[in-house]
């Protein structure tokens, strides 16, 4: 991909009140992407990784815009396809949420399911199927587990809330980021397993000018602001439990970084590389990639600025397969996707 020359800078196009907003044409507003999402617990590190559609539908006036979702890979753990039984039976009662409608709010953040009866629907001729081809006793706890979780609409807006794609691609990074480019506000993120998202104080910076590959920069950086304690977090609890007891216990530390690249005209994110660690006994570091499948070599460039331990492109049907013993899918499924944390 060629570069422009950065000593001949250009600026960012942006609205009023210095403000990044979205141009959206339906039904041209569609994009691809990849997507992956890496867990390092110590020396224990899995990786989930697929590729999904994000379609603009249409706008509600004041109240929100509608997005299609929808997943168009398998869902590989580790580079490996399910093959296990209770793999694939995880990845085949995951298929339900798609495609997913989002309300998405003119922040760009998720707000909203706008298809829970069809899920709910869709979910009852898929437990049918499944059931042909999955039986035992383990397979029906899992399956009536999955009943509770889909028949509940405030849990099932969570879990999709908290899925790591859907809270970082649908972030309030459309607002005004006021004359001096630099917004702080609190955030949180996903992070704590079945406890309660964890709080940051962040800055995004957004750039000023267009880098060499023509597009806009925002900067993150965080700091944990939340009242729980290490200990707090590792047994996901929503309070601060040993705080109450022990008042002299250390808030939980931590931090976060994260590179978004949008489109110099409409806006769109062009890609994201978001890390989150957390100072725990055992330290934990969560990294989310996402970019436009038509521009990977844009990644290759643009994600340099927050470091990463892998190379910033991977492909759906790589190779680098493991012969280690592998964990099974639902076990790391609790820690990776939201809805199967309560399964």
């Amino acid at each position: 991909m060629e570069t422009r020359n950065v000593d001949e800078p250009i600026l960012v196009n942006f609205s009023a009140k210095h403000s990044l907003l979205l141009k959206l044409i339906a039904p041209h507003f569609s994009r691809k992407y990849g997507f992956a999402v890496s867990f390092l617990d110590g020396t224990e590190k899995n990786r989930l990784k697929y590729e999904v559609e994000v379609s603009y539908l249409r706008t509600i006036p004041e109240e929100a815009r509608i997005f299609k979702i929808d997943r168009l890979s398998t869902v590989y753990i580790d580079d490996t396809e399910p093959d296990l039984l209770v793999d694939q039976l995880a990845y085949e009662t995951g298929k339900v949420f798609y495609p997913l409608i989002a309300e998405i709010d003119f922040d760009g953040k998720f707000i909203g399911i706008g298809n829970i009866e069809e899920i709910q629907e869709r979910w009852i001729k898929l437990r049918e199927e499944i059931s042909e081809y999955f039986v035992g006793e383990e397979v029906e706890r899992y399956l009536e587990l999955m009943d509770e979780a889909i028949a509940d609409e405030e849990l099932l807006h969570e879990s999709i809330e908290n899925d790591f794609f859907i809270h970082t691609y649908f972030s309030n990074i459309y607002k005004s980021y006021t004359s001096s480019l630099v917004v702080e506000e609190d955030m949180s993120f996903p992070i704590a397993g079945k406890g309660e998202p964890v709080n940051f104080k962040v800055t995004t910076e957004a750039a000023g000018i267009l880098n060499s590959f023509d597009t806009i920069e925002l900067n993150c950086t965080g700091v944990t602001r939340d009242e729980r304690s290490a200990q707090d977090i590792e047994q996901e609890q929503c309070f601060p439990i040993h705080k109450l007891n022990e008042p002299s216990v250390d808030s939980v530390k931590g931090s976060y970084e994260a590179l978004y690249i949008l489109h110099k005209d409409t806006k769109a994110i062009e890609s994201v590389v978001a890390k989150w660690k957390l100072e725990l006994k055992v330290v934990r570091e969560i990294e989310v990639k996402i970019f436009e499948i038509e521009t990977e070599a844009s990644m290759v460039a643009q994600t340099i600025k927050v470091k990463s331990d892998e190379s910033p492109l991977f492909y759906i049907d790589g190779g680098n397969y493991s012969s280690a013993p592998k964990e099974g899918l639902i076990d790391k499924l609790k820690k990776i996707m939201p809805w199967q944390r309560n399964t």
